[in-house]
């Protein structure tokens, strides 16, 4: 464990920070006023043999940074999601500001929702405005991406930087490793003259126009 700076969503601020490879369990609401940075190993919420609680404070920011959170089939709420790594365990992650994959150093650019764990009978899921930045080079730092499937309809999908797409390419913004369920709630930022095709296992960007794609 670790208290340390965080500079993230523009505006640098101090960070619990959970590292090493085990795994920590808090079964009371948290009263630090920080970020939580989730560097290594699980960081488990809540006590399910007493039944959920919501642990993280509202309005928080988490960083992951190759750990997993641990959602021990409770409901959480908080402020920002942001990162690269796993939030498993079941249960319900609402996040009232914005879910923002972004690249970590040694770490698979991607967020993984429902994480090869115990959780098939009940999947992780994430609710709140899913940002996917394109950058100047129209290349995606990051994806939202499962292990298996991918439930969507809790999701406003923002899309920032298409421009930036090249002519004649396509890039992947979210994949699952078994199938995606429902729809987004909406869809921002995809220009007139691109397409955004929803397939079984991934949502594609392109700029390709007049094109059909299907992705199996």
């Amino acid at each position: 464990l670790a208290l340390a700076d965080l500079g993230e969503l523009h505006r640098p601020q101090r960070a619990f920070r959970k590292e090493g490879a085990g795994v920590l369990t808090i079964t009371k609401a948290i009263s630090y006023k920080c970020a939580t940075e989730v560097q290594g190993g699980t960081f488990k919420l809540g006590n399910q043999s007493v039944g959920a609680v919501s642990c993280l404070p509202n309005g928080g920011l988490v960083r992951l940074t190759g750990g997993q959170l641990d959602l021990n089939h409770a409901e959480q709420t908080i402020g920002n999601l942001v990162g690269s790594g796993r939030i498993g365990g079941g249960g319900t992650l609402t996040v009232t500001g914005e879910i923002v994959p972004m690249a970590v150093d040694g770490v698979a650019a991607k967020i993984v929702v429902n994480a090869d764990d115990d959780t098939a009978q009940t999947p992780t899921k994430l609710v709140g405005r899913l940002v996917i930045p394109i950058g100047s080079d129209g290349k995606v730092g990051a994806i939202l991406a499962s292990d298996g499937t991918l439930d969507v309809s809790g999701l406003d999908l923002v899309i920032e930087g298409a421009e930036n797409l090249s002519k004649n390419t396509s890039l992947t913004l979210v994949e699952a490793g078994t199938r995606i369920e429902g729809a987004f709630k909406s869809v921002t930022g995809v220009p007139a003259d691109m397409r955004l095709s929803v397939g079984s296992r991934c949502v594609k960007l392109s700029n390709r126009r007049g094109m059909v794609l299907i992705f199996k």
